[in-house]
């Protein structure tokens, strides 16, 4: 099997199939995410292709008073570098991962960036970080030459053993965003 056999290619009834170019989708992206749960072995990083593969099971927050999990691919396109922190060396394939936030960090400009013809200022540089933030202190981060991250719902959903709780803050933040994508969903 390739390397693009493996890519998602089937979206379940009722799923998502989202894309992020900017730091605002992402910030979508990071809501819909919140409590997503994957393990250690999962987690694929093909430096041949620059991208980094992310399986979850995602907690549905979008379907307001139903509790369910979907099965998720996480995709991060134009990846230059992936470091993990906060595991053990050799960490078991089946550890946990609950994802907690996904953020994007520009690249600081070097002055080196073609000038933008309007104005001369140097354009600014579409790469720079992202920062998967997962609880226990575990993390990854990944250096990309251009944001480009793909959600695609793989599966139906199932119903969650419970729902995840948090800070009003956090929760109050992730319902923002969602309103910001679904604000013409009958709400």
């Amino acid at each position: 099997m390739t390397e693009a056999d493996r890519r998602p290619q089937a979206v379940a009834p009722r799923g998502l199939r989202l894309r992020a170019q900017d730091p605002e989708d992402l910030e979508i992206l990071s809501a819909l995410l919140q409590d997503a749960v994957g393990r250690v072995g999962d987690v694929r990083w093909n430096a041949a292709e620059r991208r980094f593969l992310l399986p979850l099971q995602r907690f549905r927050w979008e379907e307001d008073g139903r509790d369910e999990r979907v099965r998720t691919a996480l995709a991060f396109e134009h990846v230059r570098g992936a470091q993990a922190r906060g595991l053990r060396p050799g960490a078991a394939p089946e550890t946990a991962l609950n994802l907690l936030s996904v953020e994007f960090r520009r690249a600081p400009p070097s002055g080196a960036e073609p000038a933008d013809e309007e104005t001369g200022a140097p354009s600014p540089d579409p790469g720079g970080e992202i920062l998967l933030t997962c609880s226990g202190g575990a993390a990854f981060r990944l250096r990309v030459e251009s944001l480009e991250v793909s959600l695609t719902d793989l599966a139906p959903p199932r119903a969650a053993a419970h729902r995840p709780r948090h800070a009003r803050s956090r929760t109050l933040a992730r319902e923002g965003a969602l309103r910001r994508l679904f604000k013409g969903k009958g709400s």
